[in-house]
């Protein structure tokens, strides 16, 4: 739904005709009704994050790729394009709650920036539809290592969890397209409410990357010091190539980066390379 609004703001902006601004505002609706106003009952009494679907049984997760940044997209090109909309104070807060919302991620892996997975419910593995949609590739035991993995993070309260990397149980590992997603979001949202501390947030995905992390290596070969070899299977090391990124260990919620070059970690993927351009672009406008 989200995309569909941004999709129809860009045409409106494009074309001017105002039946793109009326799908625009009318998709939006769905999204921010699964987005938590009402706050958990943890000492920061967090809040802003979306659920899949208005029934709220899971939270919005990515585990591999990410579109993150794309909730923002939508609310903040909506206030962009109808600034005199009947619903722009909706929009508005919208975008207040997701910018509070990852402010607070950062306390999680203090001192380093990276931004973390999120706020996971410990029983999202009962909506087996969405649940198996995300995992792919998952185990006979997944909701058993889901409920690990959940409990391995940072308790919220009884149900509710922050986690600082994914659950997930595949082959499918590594954050880098994750954080640098969340990074265009707190890039977004900062540059619309001229928030320099959700900008530096989004900084910090960049320098989390370039070498500020445990491991205090680059992740782009080439660039800043003691990058590691990686994973590329036809062609070699390429300057400037990047991996698939970070992961934690088992079911572990701490970061972990070997010096074994193996995939998935490791391979070079033009998609962590696009993420990173596309926070990049974000951070110059």
């Amino acid at each position: 739904m989200a995309t569909i609004s941004w999709a129809a703001s860009m045409l409106f902006k494009l074309t001017g005709e105002h039946h793109y601004a009326e799908l625009a505002a009318e998709y939006i609706k769905y999204t921010l009704d699964c987005q938590r106003t009402e706050p958990l009952q943890d000492k920061n009494q967090t809040k802003g994050f979306f659920y899949r679907d208005k029934t709220r049984q899971s939270i919005v997760h990515y585990i591999h790729q990410s579109r993150d940044q794309i909730f923002m997209q939508a609310v903040t090109l909506l206030c962009e394009t109808q600034a005199n909309h009947k619903d722009y104070n909706r929009w508005m807060k919208s975008i207040q709650l997701y910018g509070d919302y990852l402010k607070e991620l950062m306390q999680y892996t203090a001192p380093y920036g990276m931004l973390s997975s999120g706020v996971y419910n410990v029983n999202e593995h009962q909506d087996s539809i969405g649940f198996y949609r995300l995992h792919l590739f998952p185990p006979k035991n997944a909701k058993e290592l889901y409920i690990e993995q959940v409990k391995k993070g940072y308790p919220l309260d009884n149900e509710h969890y922050l986690k600082r990397f994914p659950a997930w149980f595949s082959i499918f590992n590594g954050n880098t397209a994750i954080h640098l997603s969340s990074g265009k979001a707190a890039a977004i949202c900062g540059d619309f409410l001229k928030d320099e501390e959700l900008l530096q947030i989004a900084r910090e995905q960049l320098y989390w990357t370039v070498g500020k992390n445990p491991f205090g290596q680059s992740l782009i070969y080439g660039e800043g010091h003691n990058y590691p070899q990686m994973d590329s299977f036809s062609s070699g090391e390429i300057m400037g190539e990047m991996p698939v990124g970070i992961r934690s260990l088992e079911n572990e919620d701490i970061p972990y980066w070997p010096q074994t070059n193996n995939a998935c970690y490791k391979e070079v993927w033009v998609t962590s390379a696009g993420k990173w351009i596309s926070l990049v672009t974000e951070l110059l406008k």
